[in-house]
């Protein structure tokens, strides 16, 4: 077997001065990162070897829920890495040293299960193995989700087709208030995002502008009666009310229906009308 991880006792870490305290926080990371690959090796055979079979169990999945009790998303989560790290090898070598979390490991592996992109994510995995090393986890996660936004052009088309067949809005009012509800397709929704924002800076200028006119120079944003979010749901009212043109407070903007530009390139242009059916316009050299 392998070697063991030490893990200090409470009373050991208890001991220890502020720098003590951070490196044992990062070696008992990088520890789990390498546990989380050795545990995925272990799973890894048992599923080539088909242990999971000698239990009466269907899959691999079913039988790690039974031998260690972990939850059924979990269980899917480490199968899902595990196939991943048999095509990805530097993501697999970077786990085991330690070097790339098991959240970053986990991010590239749901990037991976999508069939239609799993060989393009091979030929670009040194540049997101090497952005999972860089990047905080957010920064990472936007970076993986727009490469496979861009890798698998049909899927984000029907991806988009999909939201704006199934839009939709609601507004439920009862005794406990009102919620409203709205899902669409993302180019509805940049027009929607702006006209909300120009809002939503309104309520603030105006009520900014009631508070200079009431403190002076004393004025901060601690003086403010209204919360983020009480402005934006009053912004939201004044959208409404714009409707019916009349303004709440005096605060409505001035705004023009916004311009949402989608921007292709030549190939995606190319493959989405070659899908639809259609062949693209020669034009001759360029």
């Amino acid at each position: 077997m392998g070697a063991t991880v030490v893990i200090p006792s409470p009373e050991e870490i208890s001991e220890l001065d502020a720098a003590g305290i951070e490196a044992a926080l990062v070696d008992i990371e990088r520890s789990r990162r390498q546990v989380e690959a050795g545990l995925i090796d272990v799973l890894d055979q048992a599923d080539r070897q088909r242990v999971w079979a000698d239990d009466g169990h269907r899959g691999v999945r079913n039988w790690l829920i039974a031998l260690t009790g972990v939850s059924p998303a979990e269980a899917s989560r480490r199968c899902q890495l595990m196939r991943a790290l048999r095509d990805l090898d530097e993501l697999r070598d970077g786990l085991r040293s330690g070097e790339i979390g098991v959240c970053q490991a986990r991010e590239l592996a749901r990037v991976h299960a999508n069939p239609r992109i799993r060989r393009r994510l091979t030929g670009a995995e040194r540049r997101l193995v090497g952005a999972a090393r860089r990047r905080s986890f957010e920064s990472f996660h936007a970076a993986t989700t727009r490469w496979a936004a861009t890798a698998d052009r049909i899927g984000t088309a029907r991806t988009h087709d999909h939201a704006h067949t199934n839009r939709r809005a609601r507004v439920r009012v009862t005794p406990a208030g009102v919620t409203i509800g709205a899902h669409g397709a993302t180019a509805q929704g940049a027009q929607m995002l702006e006209v909300f924002a120009a809002y939503v800076d309104a309520e603030f200028r105006s009520e900014w502008d009631a508070g200079r006119a009431l403190h002076g120079d004393a004025m901060t944003a601690d003086l403010l009666e209204r919360t983020t979010s009480q402005r934006e749901f009053d912004a939201l009212h004044a959208i409404f009310l714009a409707a019916t043109r009349q303004p709440a407070n005096g605060a409505e903007p001035s705004v023009s229906v916004p311009t949402v530009n989608i921007i292709v390139d030549e190939q995606t242009w190319s493959d989405h009308l070659a899908h639809a059916g259609g062949a693209p316009h020669d034009t001759g050299p360029t």
